[in-house]
């Protein structure tokens, strides 16, 4: 996909996350019961002196939460330090760039190279997480034909359409079996569908085309659009999150995959509106034709997902813009219940 402006990716080190930023316009630090964040006025998309006056009381405390962060972060070094090989490497380099040296590392290679690791450790963070890591599509689509639970995450690449070979960029599924029935999976594309020369959009239906010959029914799958990735190296974080986003919103997405079991993901006139948010949708009115293989859902992340996750995204006027839409969905609480202070989208992008 296209680079954004800024670009604010995750990673984890030693258990503890946080979030990357080359000018440390945002970083986030997370691990068990953690979760802090920074904002700065020098991300591209800061909102006017009068908007920000209205969030006085949001940047005293950000203010405060960045010298916790901080903090956290020199806790951390000595893990770096005292690490060895590859993950040595892999630490050194996240520290350099939430320090604001410029690094040459491709953090979208580095994340994918410990990716097992991560996983590991999110499945024993999170019991019945379920959490799969595949190097290749076509291993996902072989992991739906075995004897397996009956629900479980995936992270895998998409793959490029000529070559046969895996391309960087990765997506998160959530699929649920059904004993006797085809499958229903729930794509999570952080970035867009149709990006640079349509190449997304042609790896999106490779994926979907071998499902489909596989036995998958393509109406009991959907392609979900969030549009948060702004860089081409976040996509493995964000996959990462929206994992266990998927888990903690566990009855949410029962209620997407009871939908898709009977061919349905919204209301046909709710979901014809949300494809045409999609850059699926506006490559379709462009072209007067279906752009997505079969009969594949499409729809904007904001209309279908719950609204944490776009909790820690990249950009502030996306979540000033979703804040502000009329069905009020994304305005709710992004923390958990037990922080004394609710936050919304506001206070977490």
């Amino acid at each position: 996909m296209e680079p954004g402006k800024r670009d604010a990716p995750l990673i984890t080190v030693n258990n503890l996350t946080f979030r990357r930023s080359c000018k440390m316009g945002n970083i986030c630090i997370g691990g068990p019961r953690m979760s802090q964040q920074v904002y700065s006025p020098e991300r591209a998309d800061t909102p006017q002196r009068n908007a920000l006056r209205e969030q006085t009381e949001a940047d005293i405390e950000q203010n405060s939460e960045s010298m916790r962060l901080q903090q956290k972060i020199d806790d951390l070094k000595p893990y770096v330090s005292n690490a060895t090989g590859p993950m040595k490497a892999y630490g050194q380099a996240a520290m350099d760039r939430a320090s604001g040296k410029k690094t040459d590392v491709s953090f979208a290679e580095l994340d994918a190279e410990h990716l097992d690791a991560m996983v590991d450790v999110e499945n024993q963070r999170n019991p019945d997480l379920n959490l799969r890591y595949f190097k290749h599509h076509k291993e996902f689509i072989q992991a739906l034909e075995s004897d397996g639970p009956s629900s479980f995450r995936a992270i895998y690449p998409l793959t490029k359409p000529r070559t046969g070979h895996a391309a960087k960029h990765h997506v998160m599924a959530d699929v649920r079996l059904t004993p006797c029935e085809p499958p229903s999976i729930v794509i999570t594309e952080p970035g867009v569908i149709v990006g640079k020369r349509n190449k997304q959009l042609h790896r999106h239906n490779q994926t979907l085309e071998d499902l489909s010959e596989s036995g998958v029914q393509l109406s009991q799958v959907a392609i979900i659009e969030t549009q948060a990735q702004k860089t081409p190296d976040d996509c493995v974080m964000y996959c990462l999150n929206y994992a266990i986003k998927a888990h903690k919103n566990a009855d949410q997405f029962d209620d997407i995959h009871h939908g898709l079991q009977r061919g349905t993901l919204l209301t046909e006139s709710m979901e014809g509106e949300s494809r045409t948010r999609t850059t699926a949708g506006t490559f379709e009115e462009e072209t007067r034709y279906p752009v997505v293989e079969g009969d594949t859902h499409v729809a904007f992340g904001a209309d279908v997902l719950p609204v944490d996750f776009y909790k820690h995204g990249a950009s502030f006027t996306q979540a000033l813009r979703l804040m502000e839409r009329p069905d009020g969905r994304m305005a709710g609480r992004v923390n958990s219940k037990g922080h004394e202070r609710a936050e919304n989208l506001m206070y977490r992008n």
